[in-house]
This record gives C-alpha cells, sequence and structure tokens, in this order.
C-alpha cells in the first residue's frame, strides 16, 4: 500500500506539471470547449495505457536505452508540436460560437475524433514518457511482483491521469473563465501556438 501511494504521488506531481499535454488540454478547454478538453484527457490517457503496456513487456528498456528509436521519437514529436503550433498561430477564427454549435453530427463526430487524436499523438510521441516509465517502474517493480499488483498500479496511473486532465478541463471551460477570455480567443490559440512551437524545439534541441 505504501508503494502504491508513493507511486500515486510521484505520477501526479508529473502529470500536472507543465508539459506538451498539459498545455494542449489548456489549449483545447480555453479555445474551443468542455468537450474538447475531456476528449483530449481521453486520448492522453489512452497514450498512457500503451506507454504503460510496452513498458511492462520491457519494450520500453529498449526504447530507452536506444539512442536511434529514442531520436526518432523525439524528433517525430518535435514535429507534430511545431506543426500544431503553427496552426493555431496561423489559424484564422471565421466561425462563431453560434454557427459551430449549429453543425451537423457528422461533423462533430469529425471534430471528437481531431480532439481525441491531439491527445493520443501529443502522447505517443513525447519522448519522455518512454524513460520516464521506464525509470519509474524500475524503482517499483520487482521480478517477483504479482499480475494483481502491476494492474493495481497501471489502474492508479490512468485513473490519476483521466483524473487531473479532466479536472483542468472541466476548470477552463467554465463559462465565466471562458466569458473572459471570448474577446481574446484568437490571441490565446496563437500564444498556445508559439509555446507548442516553443515545446516542439525544446524536445528537438534536447539531448538524450
Amino acid at each position: 500500500m505504501n508503494t502504491v501511494l508513493i507511486l500515486a504521488l510521484i505520477h501526479l506531481v508529473s502529470v500536472a506539471s507543465p508539459g506538451p499535454d498539459f498545455a494542449m488540454v489548456t489549449k483545447n478547454s480555453l479555445t474551443a470547449s468542455r468537450r474538447a478538453g475531456f476528449l483530449t484527457a481521453t486520448g492522453i490517457t489512452l497514450g498512457i495505457a500503451v506507454h504503460l503496456t510496452y513498458s511492462f513487456l520491457g519494450i520500453g528498456v529498449l526504447v530507452a536505452n536506444s539512442v536511434v528509436a529514442f531520436n526518432i521519437i523525439k524528433y517525430l514529436g518535435a514535429a507534430y508540436l511545431i506543426y500544431i503550433g503553427l496552426k493555431s498561430i496561423f489559424s484564422k477564427n471565421k466561425e462563431t460560437d453560434t454557427n459551430l454549435s449549429q453543425k451537423v453530427d457528422k461533423t462533430q463526430v469529425k471534430n471528437d475524433a481531431y480532439y481525441f487524436r491531439l491527445g493520443l499523438i501529443t502522447n505517443l510521441l513525447n519522448p519522455k514518457a518512454a524513460v520516464y516509465f521506464v525509470s519509474l517502474f524500475s524503482q517499483f517493480i520487482k521480478p517477483d511482483s504479482s499480475f494483481i499488483m502491476n494492474s493495481v498500479m497501471a489502474i492508479m496511473i490512468l485513473t490519476i491521469t483521466f483524473s487531473w486532465f479532466t479536472f483542468v478541463a472541466y476548470v477552463l471551460s467554465n463559462e465565466i473563465i471562458k466569458a473572459k477570455f471570448t474577446e481574446f480567443k484568437s490571441y490565446i490559440a496563437k500564444a498556445f501556438g508559439i509555446l507548442l512551437v516553443g515545446l516542439g524545439l525544446k524536445i528537438a534541441l534536447e539531448h538524450k
């Protein structure tokens, strides 16, 4: 139980720290909608599930210790963040909230998939994720750890991830908060675009 609680605290601090995932949820919650924030959080959580799976299987060790694999993920992740950032910087806000609310269901489904995909890809292409989970589990998972214990830790990590990011999305998409930012919506999108480009460049220039 002590091990689980310590792991929970470490992971909570990790997901609450500013980074690509946090920036993406914040951007989508403020400039789009609560639904967009929740879907982004869901995509991030699924990405974490993928990292957990390959870490448990031992593949994460290979990725974390392979310079080539690490750099491939690093540059793909950096390019993706820069791409999304540039789209936000140069986007033109041609549609009003009223127009958005009148879109047909088919378009809504397309938007849902878009925000879910943003969260998933942003998390999967974070090169530090493999290193993070390998180093984390090396401290808490032993050769004789039971399947039940491993499952409890995995579920706990996924629950913390989803709970934190949906909380962030819920708070930032509050009508009162969004009302204060409405007239600056395009500026906020561009500001987060610059932030994402900066994060992408930071990741690309970091050495393993």
